[in-house]
């Protein structure tokens, strides 16, 4: 038997012990055309080390190719198991469908999609945010950004705001934007119940404060000078990875 044909009936007994999902093992199947180009590559090899024995090398190939034929497949055990205790809905024909499971399934994602940004990106500044005081000394503007908070939210600040330092603020004074959500659009409900809201919207809240809060973004700190406040340009924010 020629030295390539032997070696592609090795290599196909090998795959059928190792894939035996592959059952079209024929002569028009691209798979088999791989199988005998290699055998076809291992002949040109033992070919060119005939001056170091390639012929007993060629059939040490074969040898080799043969006893993988009885090497088991490798199994998996489970050793052990552990739950998240996460849950979401499994829907199925027939199921009755109540405000439980849709709440359920938007927590889910939602809680998902925070400890992916919590996780990979951290906390801090993503871009804009930066803040300015007026010639006045007293009125603070925030440029437009988005932030990500220590629990993954996305704090956005979607135009620009404008505030003025209450007097008495202590100096120094942080300048935090929060995240905050609010109901609204009510619709009337079921039963002669009063009106509901119909959404959740997500917001920002800016704050003027000694000490952040644990959910809080610090953006700029304020120094109070004789002229007014101004931004410290020694504070470097926190930033998102």
């Amino acid at each position: 038997m020629h030295v390539s044909q032997a070696l592609a009936e090795a290599l196909n007994r090998t795959m059928a012990s190792h894939a035996p999902g592959w059952t079209n093992r024929n002569d028009a199947d691209p798979g088999v055309t791989i199988l005998e180009v290699m055998a076809w590559l291992a002949e040109g090899l033992a070919y060119r080390g005939r001056i170091e024995g390639g012929a007993s090398a060629a059939k040490r190939t074969i040898a080799a190719l043969a006893r993988l034929h009885s090497i088991p497949q490798e199994t998996s055990v489970a050793l052990a198991e552990s739950w998240s205790g996460t849950k979401r809905p499994n829907y199925f024909s027939g199921k009755l469908l109540g405000t439980d499971d849709l709440t359920q399934e938007q927590n889910y994602f939602l809680d998902k999609h925070r400890r992916h940004l919590r996780t990979l990106h951290g906390y801090g500044i993503v871009q804009g945010l930066q803040a300015g005081v007026d010639e006045t000394g007293v009125t603070i503007a925030i440029e437009p950004g988005l932030a990500l908070d220590a629990y993954g939210r996305e704090i956005s600040l979607s135009e620009q705001l404008t505030i003025t330092v209450p007097p008495g603020t202590p100096s120094p004074a942080l300048v935090t934007v929060e995240y905050t959500e609010r109901f609204v659009d009510p619709v009337p409900a079921l039963d002669n119940e009063p009106a509901k809201p119909s959404r959740i919207e997500e917001g920002c809240q800016v704050a003027l404060v000694k000490d952040p809060c644990d959910g809080c973004v610090v953006v700029a700190r304020l120094i109070n000078e004789q002229n007014g406040w101004r931004i410290d340009p020694a504070f470097a924010p926190a930033r998102a990875r």
